[in-house]
């Protein structure tokens, strides 16, 4: 017994074409080897892209910190000089006004009356803060002391009394417990 099977690949072809989407049979199977492609290769080049993605990661942040090193202070001098140091931005000292430039100098050079009692004034708040909280140090400690002292005293009396018999028995050593 022979069978002969005869397959007519029009009808297959043209039961998979989606003329309304506009896929075809074609369209369909070079999708799909696209994509076994596209994760073939990354699955074998996967850690090297990874690796080269490093590499110029690395390389990129290396070359931005090279540009920004030159170029950062210049920008900043340019931005500081034109905002601080030109005629229109004063500083107010008892009740003058002065240019940044001006008063700058002044506290450098420190012939500048205004330099000088800027300068010893803040010493002086300074210095008033660090006496007042030496003050404030020494008031805790010294009460302290006086209270561990007051109770030593107390009860050297109490024991000194207990002793020679002018107080009863009990109470120097409740005297003594507190």
């Amino acid at each position: 017994m022979k069978l002969n099977i005869t397959i007519d690949l029009d009808d297959l072809y043209t039961e998979y074409d989606d003329y309304e989407n506009g896929t075809s049979l074609n369209d369909i199977i070079l999708s799909d080897l696209k994509n076994q492609v596209t994760r073939e290769l990354k699955t074998l080049l996967g850690d090297d892209i990874k690796s080269m993605k490093d590499q110029v990661l690395k390389i990129v942040q290396e070359e931005i910190i090279k540009i920004s090193d030159t170029k950062i202070p210049i920008i900043a001098k340019e931005i500081i000089s034109e905002t601080f140091f030109n005629s229109d931005y004063k500083v107010k000292k008892y009740g003058d006004e002065f240019t940044v430039k001006e008063y700058v100098e002044g506290i450098i050079t420190k012939k500048d009356q205004l330099a000088k009692e800027s300068v010893e004034s803040y010493l002086d708040s300074l210095s008033k803060k660090n006496l007042d909280e030496m003050k404030k140090t020494a008031d805790v400690h010294f009460k302290s002391i006086k209270d561990k002292y007051d109770l030593l005293f107390a009860s050297q009396i109490v024991t000194k009394l207990g002793e020679k018999g002018m107080l009863k028995e009990d109470v120097a050593k409740l005297l003594l417990d507190n």
